[in-house]
């Protein structure tokens, strides 16, 4: 006599079992031969059996949701239906992807001199690599390309430490700290290609320029007691101050919008479509939530047009929501773990889908962050790896060799700060384009990067760049080195 297994039916005819969701409707009414013998005592025994088995298998799913397995991200993408658990499944697999990241690459900039980097900036060429612009603290202006990593080219001599360095296609930009007001500006033009301009403003009360923000070629600069907006570095020397009433740490662009962080806490909104008189005034935002907090802030950055995202020196690293930014609302979002005491310069990227934040403590780790549901990212794997240095944990730029251990980029303390962090992102993809928006994971997330491309720089997926001493690193998140 055939045993009735859960889940699955006996089909006299064909003499075997399938799964009950296949039964014809005609079946849908009979007994297995089995059930047909059971007795009303056995049913209470079964439905208890079935209870305990549902109990043990949602104990094994918060287990598996706990530990930050992939099995059980994938296992419910397939039977997902719905597009908004589609879509937070595969931010989760994301998630558990970029925290296990190991996989990256170093550069030396100078090393002749070994001076320590202080700004850099990142763009995608059209052949695929990546071309970088870097300052060091001394005031040396370098270029870097990853089809040559070994070799990077001083451009320039700028007197003082390079605060701040902007790169887009259309214009270089780098900012000098300096008592003086300098902007060196190198237009990527055909015709001016390679040929750098120094701007500069004869007037003593700008100086100490801490840090600047491109938008094309729009430029705007964060000084002692303003900001400055400089509509078009390449064609014209126009610009104009913004009246802060304190030394302004970081500055963010819009296309219509300026925001400023300064060091007293205080918090700006300047609107470009307004008269010159009227841009000056600019207004405040969030109430002075930091003016009294004896916290300055160090970063500023708006997300999905309405989120802003602030950090201060207090270690405070929030998101506020713009709709209510002329009322002291409470943050919608705040990420806890975040370590600052007093820097003023630590790195903080986000990546180009909006849904990862990356930010650097003050004892020279990193942590990550979903920008989704605020949440720390952790690593599913066991915290008691041996650990190893960071300076001894990357291929050599110029050997292909693998890594003697398995690092995990957010769990090692880096040789210096990191002052700067930024995220890349492209496609390669075979048999469809790049980009295209079918979501698929596996072709999305399989990194892209062959045995060339190694020392290129090309392929597929989000990279992370950071400056920390005088060397750049470059991590392919989603990706683990290998150990032989």
């Amino acid at each position: 006599m055939p045993r009735d297994l859960p889940g699955l039916y006996w089909d006299e005819t064909k003499q075997r079992y399938f799964p009950l969701s296949s039964r014809p409707a005609s079946q849908s009414t009979q007994h297995t031969p089995h059930s047909s013998t059971s007795t009303r005592e056995e049913q209470p025994r079964k439905k208890r059996q079935k209870i305990t088995d549902s109990s043990e298998e949602s104990d094994f799913i918060s287990t598996a949701i706990h530990q930050g397995t992939l099995w059980y991200s994938l296992e419910r993408l397939k039977t997902s239906s719905r597009y908004t658990d589609r879509s937070r499944i595969v931010h989760q697999y994301e998630c558990q992807n970029i925290i296990s990241s190991s996989r990256g690459i170093s550069f030396d900039v100078d090393t002749a001199t070994y001076n320590e980097i202080s700004s850099f900036a990142v763009m995608t060429e059209p052949d695929g690599s990546y071309s970088s612009i870097i300052g060091d603290q001394s005031g040396w202006l370098y270029t870097l390309n990853t089809n040559t990593p070994n070799i990077s080219t001083r451009q320039m001599y700028l007197g003082s430490d390079v605060a701040s360095v902007g790169l887009n296609s259309q214009v270089r930009i780098a900012v000098p700290f300096g008592p003086s007001f300098e902007v060196a500006v190198q237009p990527l033009s055909a015709t001016e290609l390679g040929v750098w301009h120094i701007l500069r403003i004869m007037d003593k009360s700008c100086h100490d320029i801490r840090s600047s923000n491109l938008l094309g070629t729009s430029l705007v600069l964060g000084a002692a007691n303003r900001a400055i907006l400089l509509p078009d570095v390449v064609h014209t020397a126009k610009f104009q101050f913004l009246p802060t009433g304190s030394d302004v740490l970081t500055v963010h662009q819009l296309p219509r919008l300026i925001y400023t962080g300064s060091r007293n806490g205080s918090i700006k909104c300047f609107d470009k479509r307004l008269s010159a008189q009227a841009v000056m005034k600019g207004q405040d935002i969030l109430c002075g939530k930091y003016l009294n907090s004896n916290s300055s802030i160090t970063h500023l950055n708006v997300i999905n047009d309405w989120e802003l995202l602030v950090a201060t020196t207090r270690g405070d690293l929030e998101m506020f929501d713009l709709r209510y930014a002329s009322t002291k609302s409470d943050p919608v979002m705040s990420f806890e773990g975040h370590q600052n005491s007093y820097k003023l310069k630590l790195g903080l990227a986000i990546s180009p889908c909006n849904s990862i934040l990356f930010a650097a403590n003050d004892d020279r780790t990193l942590c990550a962050w979903s920008l989704r549901t605020g949440s720390r990212l952790l690593s599913p794997l066991p915290h008691n790896t041996p650990s190893v240095s960071a300076t001894t944990t990357f291929e050599s730029s110029s050997s292909r060799d693998p890594p003697p251990h398995l690092p995990r980029l957010f769990e090692e303390q880096f040789p210096a700060d990191i002052l700067g962090l930024q995220v890349t992102e492209s496609y390669q993809c075979s048999g469809t384009e790049s980009g295209s928006g079918n979501g698929d994971i596996r072709e999305r997330w399989r990194g892209g990067i062959d045995e060339t491309d190694d020392l290129n720089g090309k392929g597929g997926g989000m990279c992370l760049w950071m400056a920390s001493g005088f060397k750049m690193y470059r991590y392919w998140l989603g990706q683990r080195a290998l150990t032989l």
